[in-house]
This record gives C-alpha cells, structure tokens and sequence, in this order.
C-alpha cells in the first residue's frame, strides 16, 4: 500500500540533514529550500513550529517523490496559527473598547472634526482660516 522510494530518509532524519545543510536526497534539499534555509541554519533540534513547518514540506515532496512527479513544484504556503502574548491580547481588547466607548458617544475620530466639536463646546468661534 505505501510505496518506497529508494534513499529517502525517514521525516527525523530528513530534519537532522536540513539543520545541518548536508542533504542526503533531493527530497530534503527541496523542502529545506520550501522551508528557509536560513531560518533552517538558525534553528534547533527543538525547534517545535520549525520542524512543523519542514515536516509538511518535507511530506509534500515525499508523497511528490512517491508519486514519480517532480519534487521542485512550488508548495502552496500553509496558514500558521498566530500565537499573541497575553500583553497584546489585553492591549488588543483595551483598544477595542476605546472604541467601543467613542463609538457610543458619538465623538468624531477625524482630527478636524473633533476639533470643531471641541471649540463649539466651549463656545469659542473661530474662522476657518484661523489655526
């Protein structure tokens, strides 16, 4: 049911040759490549959304290899998940509700437009060529 390709290794040792830059198949050249091989030439054994991303690479063009086509097609980008500190998060909320709260009032967000509103509060009259 699972077809071999002769020389290709296994997913653990294709990620050991692509840290180290020392390609054994064309496979792992190709998806080390699809990877980043600088970001390869930074990364580490533990390098947990690294090996991730090599590993989808890498199974594209195993399953590219299998199927006898070539290994050098483009490989469409994946969606990563966005991992945000609870910082950003509080600050995306804080943010959020600032405008909630100027939406609720009413209150321009166009700098000139506040103005005017502002000066027809105090009951200040200005003309327009005034600053």
């Amino acid at each position: 049911m699972c077809l071999q390709v002769p020389g290709l290794p296994t997913e653990a040792e294709a990620w050991d040759q692509a840290l180290r830059g020392k390609y054994g198949h064309q496979a792992v050249k190709v998806a080390a490549e699809a990877t980043g091989v600088f970001d390869l030439k930074a990364g580490k054994l533990t390098d947990k959304a690294l090996r991730e991303r090599f590993n989808r690479n890498y199974a594209i063009v195993r399953a590219r290899a299998v199927m006898g086509k070539p290994l050098d097609d483009s490989i469409p980008e994946g969606i990563e998940h966005e991992t945000k500190t609870p910082m950003q998060v509080q600050f995306a909320a804080s943010h959020q509700q600032a405008r909630d709260l100027i939406a609720a009032q009413n209150l321009p967000t166009d700098p000139k437009a506040a103005r005017a509103l502002l000066l027809a509060k105090m009951g200040i009259k200005r003309s327009d060529n005034h600053a």
